[in-house]
C-alpha cells in the first residue's frame, strides 16, 4: 500500500503546483497585493481555498485508484 501511495505523489505535486500557480495569476490575488494584504491572508483566503477543489477531486480519485490497485 505504501508503494502505491508513493507512486502517486508526483501526480499530486504536479497538479497542486499547477493549480496554485494558476490561482496566483488571478485578478483578485493581484488586487489583494494592491490593497497591501498580508501574505498569509492572500495565501490561505485567496489561493488555497480556491485551489482546494481540484486537489480534493484528485485525492478522491487517487483513493479509488489505490483501492482498485490493492485489490488486483
Amino acid at each position: 500500500m505504501l508503494a502505491i501511495g508513493l507512486s502517486r505523489v508526483p501526480m499530486f505535486v504536479r497538479v497542486s503546483r499547477a493549480t496554485i500557480l494558476a490561482e496566483r495569476q488571478k485578478d483578485y490575488v493581484e488586487a489583494s497585493h494592491v490593497l497591501d494584504s498580508h501574505w498569509t491572508f492572500i495565501l490561505f483566503c485567496g489561493i488555497l481555498l480556491n485551489a482546494a477543489g481540484p486537489i480534493l477531486v484528485l485525492i478522491s480519485l487517487g483513493f479509488a485508484q489505490a483501492v482498485l490497485a490493492e485489490a488486483a
